[in-house]
């Protein structure tokens, strides 16, 4: 399988490759190392579950050494995996097919979004109204 493509502009992005069915057979309660080659080690995460969905990917969430401030969630697919890991040293994404994936500092993609410009993907948000509440009737009444 070839590695995911990557925009060439995004600084600190290094290739990793996984194994999925290690991933999809990862159970709650196991404890996992994670490949974060930015840092000198790799990062301990306590699976808190790993659940199917109905699309049939799989989501796995958990804690970086049971911190629940450090939280760490994945969702494996046919095809695909994307990831947020947080750790003392910062936020990682991982982004990439169901074998290799790209783990991306997440202060290395803030720059790719300027907030004072409008989504085009989301409309305006229009507000619905709300029906006015009843009144109880009162009892015998």
């Amino acid at each position: 399988m070839h590695s995911p493509h990557l925009s060439p502009n995004v600084e600190g992005a290094k290739l990793v490759r996984f194994n999925p069915a290690r991933l999809k057979a990862i159970q709650a309660g196991e404890r996992i190392e994670l490949p974060v080659p930015q840092l000198t080690d790799p990062v301990a995460v306590e699976v808190k579950s790993n659940d199917t969905l109905a699309s049939g990917n799989v989501s796995i969430k958990g804690h970086v050494n049971d911190n629940r401030i450090y939280s760490f969630i994945l969702t494996l697919g046919e095809s695909s995996m994307f990831a947020t890991l947080g750790t003392p040293n910062g936020i990682f994404n991982i982004r990439g097919n169901s074998e290799h994936a790209w783990v991306i500092p997440a202060k290395a993609l803030e720059g790719h979004v300027d907030p004072d410009v409008a989504d085009f993907r989301v409309s305006e948000a229009q507000e619905i109204p709300r029906e006015p509440e009843q009144q109880p009737t009162p009892a015998g009444g």
